[in-house]
Order: C-alpha cells, then sequence, then structure tokens
C-alpha cells in the first residue's frame, strides 16, 4: 500500500512546489513602484498655449493709466491665428493678430475724435500668467500689462 500512495505523494508535492514556485517568480521582470517623494509646494504654471478669453488690460500711457477690456478668440483652423476686441473709454476696436510661441501680436484701427489712429501690440506671458508687453500707435512705445478677467 505504501508504494501504492507514493506516486500520489510525489504529484502532490510536484504540484505543491510548482505553485509555491511560480508564486515566487511571479513578482521577477516587473519594476517596483516608483517611491513616492515628498509634495513640493509649487505654483501653478500659466497656460501659456491658450490667450484666448477675457483680459484686464493697464495701459501706462503718458497722460496717466488708462484701463481696457481685451476679449481675444484662438481660430479653430489656425490656432496662431487671433480675434477679438479692445474697449476702453476711448470706444471699441476689432482687432486681428497671431499668437506664436508665446508672443501676442495684435493691431487695430481706432477713430479718434475724427482722427484714425493705428495701434499695434505686442505681449508675451509673464511667470505669474498675466501678459506684459509694449504698444505703438505713432508716438512711441507705452507699456502694458495684462491679467485675465475673473
Amino acid at each position: 500500500m505504501r508504494i501504492r500512495a507514493l506516486p500520489a505523494l510525489i504529484s502532490v508535492a510536484a504540484f505543491t512546489m510548482s505553485i509555491s514556485l511560480a508564486a515566487r517568480t511571479q513578482g521577477q521582470g516587473q519594476s517596483k513602484p516608483p517611491t513616492q517623494k515628498p509634495e513640493e509646494k509649487t505654483e501653478p504654471k500659466p497656460d501659456t498655449t491658450n490667450v484666448a478669453g477675457k483680459w484686464n488690460l493697464m495701459i501706462n500711457a503718458a497722460s496717466g493709466a488708462m484701463e481696457s477690456t481685451l476679449e481675444l478668440k484662438a481660430d479653430p483652423k489656425d490656432a496662431k491665428k487671433i480675434t477679438g476686441s479692445i474697449s476702453s473709454q476711448v470706444g471699441t476696436a476689432v482687432l486681428e493678430g497671431s499668437w506664436i510661441e508665446g508672443t501676442l501680436k495684435f493691431a487695430f484701427t481706432m477713430d479718434v475724435q475724427g482722427n484714425t489712429i493705428s495701434v499695434a501690440f505686442v505681449g508675451k506671458f509673464q511667470k505669474d500668467g498675466s501678459l506684459a508687453g509694449t504698444l505703438d500707435f505713432g508716438q512711441g512705445d507705452v507699456t502694458w500689462t495684462g491679467t485675465r478677467a475673473k
């Protein structure tokens, strides 16, 4: 009887060994989950890929600061093309321009007290997510800054 039980005992031992061996080798070849570093507190980075939206501008004119509202729209067919409008106490104008590699350029014409004025803006994103640049209306550069309207 002992001899008859020997093949069954060998089968059970082989089965147990194969399960044990499979359990040991299952995790091999797989990388360990990355250890997490302590969270660093960083300020969110501005979205420099999308300038579209409403902006509050502060234009530093020689006659004093002037507030304006800028509304920009990205062209769905050409992400580099920008359209929109700019409004201030002087009036509202339609604009066209570009948004290429973090640089905003746009221009418009506006009638001011019977005179047509051409204005060209250039600006870049700042580290804090604002925009800053210069504008030219034929009388030298004027600085401006812009923050997203809330």
